[in-house]
């Protein structure tokens, strides 16, 4: 403000016939930039390496890339190696680190290129951008820490009267040191006015963050597979694993554990509690350069105990395109395998390819 005020001394002097207009625009000139600095200090922020600045909401880091509600463009999706620095004041956040660490706080600007300070309850941490996994809001409300997606595909021939609907959804929720998530995935076929349910898949997981590394699982599952005989097959199971991989653009787990089966079979043989040993390897791999992919795999190995000898493998990839702003569109290849499979079964194995379109919900779109 003084410095405005000797300008205004010096403009005066000079000119006094257009010092009424001058004064005006300078002051309005100061404004701006006050206000400037007053929106700054109330909104998060993106800083780049060439000084420019976008002022709006940041929703979340994840698979390499900044997700921000932008005041003037709405949500974009930025490279994390094109920000300098960055804040993050309008939300609580939890932030894991691809160096062990799980940080809960807010962000704010780093003088140093590449760093971010996160404010915690015991003070300031400064943290590499580049070491950032994944960043998403720790909401106070339920609700406001789901995240998910719901996706559907349908096909249908004329000529057969064939006509067969996918569905599919998941659905996260974040705790503190607690992550629940739930998945479904049903395929219908409808044939000449006939309507079969042959395959649906329920999985409910319960995981525990023990440490950066170690994990603790609670499984309950349902599934049913008319192509290896099975009605319906329910399953309890508690693992531990292991995050093996961490990085930005990829993550590679591991657990294993005790679970318990109660199947029915299509001649209504009923068997209970089958104990297994469940072995899970889950790999996430992301792409943010054309095309922009994400590839999710899940591979999943039980080893019979009351049935000794028996191996089940169920397996699933899943590749989806991010085409325009919340929409995806993806393919799915899922496999089943039994070497034990029921009496009525004709096969040991099935498999499959499905087509879909979705879309995501929740904060960290």
């Amino acid at each position: 403000m003084q410095s405005t005020i000797g300008l205004i001394s010096i403009i005066k002097s000079v000119n006094n016939y257009h010092y009424t207009r001058i004064v005006y625009l300078v002051l309005m000139a100061n404004m701006f930039v006050l206000s400037g600095y007053a929106q700054e200090e109330y909104r998060d922020t993106l800083m780049f390496d060439r000084g420019q600045m976008i002022l709006g909401e940041l929703l979340s880091i994840e698979e390499g890339r900044f997700n921000f509600d932008s005041d003037i463009v709405r949500v974009i999706s930025i490279k994390h190696t094109r920000v300098s620095t960055f804040s993050g004041i309008l939300h609580y956040y939890r932030i894991r680190t691809s160096d062990g660490r799980l940080i809960y706080g807010t962000a704010h600007k780093s003088d140093r290129e590449g760093y971010v300070n996160i404010k915690t309850s015991s003070g300031l941490v400064e943290v590499p951008i580049l070491t950032i996994i994944r960043l998403e809001r720790y909401d106070s409300k339920f609700f406001q820490r789901i995240t998910g997606d719901v996706s559907v595909g349908y096909n249908y021939t004329k000529s057969s009267d064939i006509g067969r609907l996918n569905l599919s959804t998941n659905i996260r929720y974040l705790a503190q040191k607690f992550i629940s998530t739930l998945s479904l995935s049903s395929i219908m076929t409808q044939d000449k006015g006939s309507f079969s349910r042959d395959n649906e898949n329920f999985t409910s997981t319960n995981q525990v963050n023990f440490s950066y590394r170690w994990i603790g699982v609670g499984l309950l599952s349902y599934q049913r597979n008319l192509e290896l005989g099975i009605v319906r097959r329910y399953q309890e199971g508690l693992l531990f694993g292991y995050n093996i991989t961490q990085f930005s653009n990829r993550q590679l787990s591991s657990s294993v554990g005790v679970a318990l089966n109660q199947e029915l079979t299509q001649d209504n043989t009923s068997s209970r509690n089958l104990v297994e040993i469940p072995f899970i390897l889950a790999f996430n791999f992301y792409q943010f350069s054309n095309p922009d992919i994400q590839l999710t795999m899940n591979e999943k190995v039980y080893f019979g105990v009351t049935q000794q000898g028996r191996i089940r493998n169920d397996a699933n990839l899943d590749v989806s395109w991010n085409i325009i702003r919340d929409f995806k569109l993806g393919v799915n290849l899922y496999y089943n395998y039994d070497n034990q499979p029921a009496e009525t079964s004709t096969s040991n194995f099935d498999f499959g390819v499905v087509l879909n379109i979705g879309y995501k919900f929740g904060n960290a779109k």
